[in-house]
């Protein structure tokens, strides 16, 4: 039996300088195809937990990915944010959002980073942030609602899929669904969508159906926020084969 309990986000944000000119816009390939906004959540002040948003540990920051109830015994227990397994620090950690004397968004309380899956799960227990359940932040909407889940099998070569996180947004093709990539296999990957440090672990979803996909793993360039190389993400139906107790929220 799944039981949850209680570790956190771990983020790999270094300094970058953001770009003069944040925006490049490409036809037919979604609304915004490349936005580096830097923390602009945090600074325009974010009072509610979401997705694609900063979490802070251990001296460095990823983004959370999307809201999710942990259904057992017949009932949903909300309270739950999703992120990079790359990201998690110790069980039982706080994780706090944007910087070490921000406001605790709650303990972590699951990770893996093998196989087809890098996630983690964190509870809003002891928690001092309400969430905004099944929304995501963007630079369009700072409450953006997710309306379901695609899976793996069910997502289309050449579809446009966007991800955002706390420091950039990007929309592109999806190219593959079963790459290899830092030891994760079913990974997928969109077409110039380089994310920058600190990105990891935010949302990847399908812009036109609002649903949920992904969680971003990483990108083609290293140094992130100076190209538009490829990025890559772990399908959230892969999780859900690992956890299935875990539901992406939706929001309205």
């Amino acid at each position: 039996m799944w039981t949850l309990m209680v570790i956190v986000t771990h983020a790999k944000a270094k300094s970058n300088a953001l770009a003069t000119n944040p925006f490049v816009v490409v036809e037919n390939l979604g609304p915004v195809v490349f936005d580096r906004h830097g923390d602009a959540c945090s600074s325009n002040g974010c009072s509610k937990e979401l997705g694609g948003i900063s979490a802070f540990a251990d001296g460095s920051r990823c983004s959370t990915g999307f809201t999710a109830t942990h259904v057992y015994g017949g009932l949903g227990y909300s309270g739950y944010l999703l992120n990079g397994g790359h990201c998690a620090a110790d069980n039982g950690d706080y994780v706090r959002h944007g910087g070490s004397s921000g406001p605790i968004m709650g303990t972590q309380s699951w990770e893996q980073d093998s196989g087809s899956v890098d996630a983690s799960i964190i509870n809003n227990v002891g928690g001092t942030m309400a969430q905004d359940k099944g929304n995501i932040w963007r630079s369009i909407d700072s409450s953006w609602p997710i309306y379901g889940t695609q899976s793996r099998t069910e997502a289309e070569l050449g579809r446009v899929l966007c991800r955002t996180g706390y420091r950039s947004e990007a929309c592109g093709q999806l190219i593959s669904k079963s790459i290899s990539r830092n030891g994760n296999t079913n990974v997928g990957r969109l077409e110039h969508t380089s994310a920058c440090p600190g990105d990891s672990g935010g949302p990847v979803f399908d812009p036109e159906t609002h649903y949920a996909v992904g969680l971003h793993q990483s990108s083609s360039d290293s140094s992130g926020c100076t190209s538009q190389e490829d990025s890559y993400f772990t399908f959230i139906s892969e999780l859900q084969a690992v956890v299935p107790t875990i539901r992406v929220d939706t929001g309205t």
